[in-house]
């Protein structure tokens, strides 16, 4: 029996983001069919998926990939657990992780606000908690700069 600790195995990261967008809220109106749930709508799961670890950054190409739309890093320590995850996009940005199980990385992102032509179908109660549930977002987004 050799003396020497077996290493970590390196178990697939299952990535899945959630706009937390208010526009989500507002689309997913209880009067419409489908999940009552309004965060179904905002969620996402990577595909396309390319596993680069550092000692790969020489192989890797030197010009840019057009088909890549978001990029998420994720650093794992010697035991491969999660210490940081990033979210590089054009679309989300990103304003919170949850690592569940260990390799289940659920990331909280914002998209660009838009008003939603629902907006004026709502009574002033729903549109003040909106507004209120926006500007707590905005406040979140200005604190990770």
């Amino acid at each position: 029996m050799s003396s020497e600790a077996n290493p970590p195995v390196l178990e697939p990261f299952t990535v899945t983001v959630v706009d937390r967008n208010v526009k989500h809220q507002v689309e997913g109106e209880p009067e419409e069919e489908g999940h009552p749930d309004h965060e179904v709508q905002g969620v996402m799961f990577a595909t396309n998926v390319k596993y680069i670890f550092e000692d790969d950054q020489e192989l890797l190409p030197e010009q840019e990939d057009p088909a890549i739309e978001n990029v998420v890093i994720i650093e794992a320590d010697e035991s491969l657990r999660v210490t940081q995850v990033e979210l590089i996009s054009d679309q989300f940005k990103q304003v919170g992780y949850e690592v569940r199980d260990g390799n289940e990385v659920c990331i909280d992102a914002l998209s660009r606000f838009e008003t939603p032509r629902q907006l004026g179908n709502l009574p002033l109660e729903k549109l003040v908690q909106l507004y209120k549930l926006q500007n707590d977002q905005l406040h979140s987004l200005f604190n990770t700069l």
